[in-house]
């Protein structure tokens, strides 16, 4: 690949990341709730243990993930993606 090429993928990734509301390279910051779990904003669900990563605690870990994932928020998350995806199809 060329140099000249790259710029044009990237540039039409970015173009598609954009039109789709992907927010690459941004990091926030993101404080951990009273029992020490971070909760994404961008990810409805995704949620991570801090405690129990330090702690090196795998159960309590991926218990905590389920978690999010069985939540109202990522259930809702899903629903619009799909929804979206159904569009985009059309």
């Amino acid at each position: 690949m060329r140099y000249n090429e790259g710029c044009c993928i990237l540039g039409n990734k970015r173009t598609v990341y954009h039109r789709n509301g992907v927010r690459e390279g941004e990091y926030q910051p993101l404080l951990p709730d009273d029992a020490g779990v971070l909760r994404s904003e961008v990810f409805p669900g995704l949620w991570l243990d801090v405690p129990a990563l330090i702690a090196d605690k795998l159960a309590n870990l991926l218990a905590t993930l389920q978690s999010g994932l069985s939540s109202a928020e990522h259930t809702t998350f899903i629903a619009q993606l799909s929804a979206q995806l159904s569009q985009a199809k059309q």
